[in-house]
């Protein structure tokens, strides 16, 4: 049986404070009254809420709403300095950090390519990236609300297939270092901050959802990386499902197998790779966004076919009104991409077909949805927060 947990008068306040920031970020320069329409909460709360807002530095009162008949409205606007995360994107051949802020812009972002990070490495790597995301700062530093951390899950999974020779010297130990949250307690120790961890497709589907404008409600978001994943977007917040696995869209198998027996490996920039060796005699690092588009739509075409089963229970399952296109796949690979996964799609005649879409955020999708983890954690009005504990 469900369990009916009431709320406390102190949780509804903090929901509702929750809410009318969205609804800030959501529509810049919104008025308190239309606010007050929008929630339904009175004119009185509203004006406490936004007043308190204020003192705390998240909203400031900017100019006055033109046009309308009554007193002149104030606007409201996000303060972007009100607030930072920092984010740290780990996966197999790179790390990346990102900074920030309360707006939703990366004012900071440094990224090193490194083959199956080692601890000792890794933790270099990320001391010196913070080190001068702190000094860029300076004394905002003190508005850091914590760090994020985004890795893939069954990171230490599937190497041989994702193109990293796991026979190399030390793999073994850097398996089985990211197989648990040493890393993460390390970082909240050395850096006394709140430490918050997802998979990076969970993470970059957080950003899009936290930043969007107008709020997303049925939507897919397709992480292409060294590996792909995704996430579900209903009704304005990110499914987790009995064990926090919802939406793992890479573990589904392919049809032939030829360019990966999961959709995991066969949509992946690994997958690419392989296909410009194979097929075209060049490199990723190589291609020219002005003349090998068509290249792209070509590989496309043939992975997102072998994947059009995994696609065809997606449709049927979740019922997407869109498909976000993001991860590590440069923004103009995307465009042919999502031309060659709409036309699969729409070959499937019994099912709606859904727009197919760049993410907002792409590049450093995986860092910045790191850094947003923190601001999500403590700004957005997730439902859980009215339950109290059990």
């Amino acid at each position: 049986m469900m369990n009916l947990i009431g709320s406390t008068s102190e949780r509804s306040r903090s929901f509702n404070e929750r809410v009318v920031l969205q609804l800030i970020r959501q529509y810049p320069e919104i008025s308190r009254q239309e606010i007050a329409s929008f929630t339904k909460l009175s004119a009185q709360t509203i004006s406490v809420i936004t007043a308190s807002l204020i003192d705390k530095g998240f909203i400031i009162s900017s100019g006055k709403v033109e046009g309308r008949r009554g007193q002149p409205q104030k606007k409201l606007v996000l303060n972007g300095a009100g607030a930072y995360g920092v984010g740290i994107n780990i996966d197999r051949d790179f790390i990346s950090v990102a900074l920030i802020n309360f707006g939703g812009e990366p004012i900071f972002q440094r990224e090193e390519r490194v083959s199956f990070p080692q601890e000792k490495h890794a933790k270099a790597i990320v001391c010196e990236f913070l080190s001068e995301a702190a000094d860029f700062l300076g004394q905002n530093w003190d508005k850091v609300r914590g760090i994020g951390v985004s890795r893939p899950d069954y990171m230490e999974e599937w190497i041989e297939q994702l193109g990293i020779n796991s026979k190399q010297r030390n793999v073994s130990v850097g398996l089985e270092y990211w197989s648990n949250d040493a890393f993460e307690v390390w970082l909240g120790h050395k850096f006394d901050l709140p430490v918050l961890r997802e998979n990076d497709a969970r993470a970059a589907a957080m950003c899009e959802l936290f930043f969007s404008t107008p709020p997303l409600e049925h939507v897919f978001y397709l992480y292409i990386s060294t590996a792909v994943g995704g996430c579900i977007v209903e009704k304005g917040e990110c499914l987790e499902g009995a064990s926090g696995a919802a939406g793992q869209f890479g573990l589904l198998y392919t049809k032939t197998g030829k360019y990966g027996e999961r959709v995991l490996e066969a949509l992946s920039l690994t997958s690419l790779q392989r296909y410009l060796v194979s097929n075209c005699n060049t490199t990723f690092d190589k291609l020219n966004m002005l003349k090998d588009t068509n290249l792209i739509h070509e590989w496309a075409t043939n992975v997102v076919e072998d994947s059009r089963h995994a696609f065809t229970a997606l449709l049927a399952l979740i019922n997407p009104s869109e498909i976000r296109v993001g991860g590590r796949i440069p923004i103009w690979m995307i465009e042919p991409f999502a031309s060659a996964l709409f036309t699969m799609l729409e070959s499937e005649v019994v099912l709606n077909t859904p727009r197919v879409v760049p993410a907002n955020y792409t590049n450093y999708s995986g860092a910045s949805g790191a850094a947003v983890l923190p601001l999500y954690e403590m700004f957005a009005p997730q439902t859980s927060i009215l339950t109290l504990e059990q």
